[in-house]
């Protein structure tokens, strides 16, 4: 089990945040691994092209990827997406697909999840989060 970097966090980091990169080097001392998903991966990319800094980013985005696993979006995760839709919808907290995906792409890992939007996760049952 190791933990999966939500978008937020990796901006952060790649910002130069330093009360995120202090956090983040905390869990690097657990020797547990970070990956990412290919949603949040996706999502790097679209800030990318969209940004000034086109180059510099897609740099930066490059390199942060030689440290980090791509997890990969497969059938279980699939399921687990359908599962965790159809229970959210039934109490009335629908959550917003591509963080859906991120979550079920996580728990089919078991990964933990990192972010800073706990609140876009926090009913989602099953799903290990942390909240940075």
């Amino acid at each position: 089990m190791g933990y999966s970097l939500d978008t937020n966090i990796i901006i952060d980091l790649l910002d130069g945040n330093k009360e995120v990169s202090e956090k983040i080097e905390k869990l690097e001392n657990e020797n547990k691994g970070f990956s990412i998903t290919p949603i949040v991966l996706s999502e790097l990319y679209k800030g990318a092209f969209l940004g000034n800094k086109k180059e510099e980013t897609l740099l930066l985005i490059e390199n942060f990827l030689k440290s980090v696993t791509l997890l990969r979006f497969e059938k279980e995760a699939c399921k687990i997406f359908g599962e965790k839709y159809a229970e959210l919808k039934k109490i009335g907290r629908i959550t917003e697909e591509s963080d859906l995906i991120i979550a079920s792409i996580c728990m089919t890992e078991n990964e933990i999840l990192v972010t800073r939007n706990y609140k876009h996760f926090k009913n989602i049952k099953g799903l290990k989060v942390l909240a940075v």
